[in-house]
């Protein structure tokens, strides 16, 4: 009985990643909220839990309260790299810009140390909208444009294309929307696109 009361955080928390595997945020925050009142035998799961919770805080659009949870697991220490990215999404999205690149600064280097070369490009692409967030806009450029010499042709080849084109450097604007173009989806795809003819638009007029 006592082992079980021990592991009963645990146990609410593969209840709560089953909700979220099943599409039900809001059941899966919920018993997250739970698993959080009672003992966990590992405390890397409470920090799990706790970056669980927070993450779908945070897309459901109350980011100051995601960041009470995301400060927390990030305070604790045991958390896994993947906490990086919502704790600056939160961070940005409260204009908390200092706090954002200092956490993307550890976040890259925290990646290169483990040599995930995905988690470095997520991190120079979140330095660089906070960067453009915050109106500066050659770094956030240069940001993006190392994020995509990580990985090319993702994001952070958009957002790049995007500053160029802002900046009236249309060639290499269209150089970077294009490498975009094969992997784009959504809104982004459809902004991309009038980018591309909006730039060839200015070119041709020179």
């Amino acid at each position: 009985m006592d082992g079980l009361a021990l592991e009963i955080g645990e146990v609410m928390l593969e209840r709560g990643i089953q909700f979220e595997l099943d599409g039900q945020e809001q059941n899966a925050a919920n018993v997250y909220r739970d698993a959080l009142d009672l003992k966990f035998s590992h405390s890397v799961n409470r920090t799990e839990t706790l970056t669980r919770l927070g993450k779908i805080v945070l897309w459901q659009g109350e980011p100051e309260k995601a960041l009470s949870y995301l400060e927390e697991a990030f305070n604790r220490g045991n958390f896994n790299i993947w906490l990086y990215f919502p704790l600056c999404e939160a961070l940005l999205q409260m204009r908390r810009y200092e706090d954002g690149l200092e956490r993307c600064r550890l976040w890259y280097n925290s990646a290169e140390a483990q040599n995930d070369r995905y988690q470095q490009a997520q991190a120079k692409l979140m330095e660089g909208r906070l960067f453009r967030q915050k109106g500066d806009a050659d770094r956030a450029l240069q940001a993006f444009r190392d994020s995509d010499q990580i990985q090319p042709g993702g994001l952070s080849a958009y957002y790049a294309g995007d500053v160029l084109f802002e900046k009236g450097e249309f060639e290499m604007a269209i150089r970077y929307i294009e490498s975009y173009l094969p992997n784009g989806e959504g809104e982004n795809l459809a902004w991309a696109n009038e980018i591309l003819r909006s730039a060839k638009e200015q070119l041709s007029l020179r």
